[in-house]
């Protein structure tokens, strides 16, 4: 009588081969997440260098309007076009109906 054994080799190469690739495959996916992740701290920094500059053009901005909106230049340009302050202003009130 024979004894039929399955080849044991062959299943112990299958699972050396097997855990390889999965292996290959965890290194690969590490260095692609590695790769996006320097990407964004690249992005971000160039985003944060943007955002500055555009903090600087916003006071620059905002000094302009607050310079022109001063009660002493809009004085001047009431004088400059000619216009009177009215004292007794006489008021349309349009009523919603």
């Amino acid at each position: 009588m024979s004894i039929i054994q399955p080849n044991k080799r062959k299943s112990v190469v299958m699972l050396i081969a097997g855990l390889s690739v999965m292996f290959a495959l965890f290194i690969v996916g590490n260095i692609v997440i590695y790769s996006k992740t320097v990407n964004i701290n690249h992005d971000l920094a160039a985003l944060e260098g943007n955002m500055s500059n555009l903090q600087v053009q916003n006071a620059e901005l905002r000094t302009n309007l607050y310079t022109e909106t001063d009660s002493d230049a809009l004085s001047k340009i009431i004088a400059a076009k000619g216009l009177v302050e009215d004292k007794n202003p006489q008021w349309v009130i349009a009523s919603a109906q």
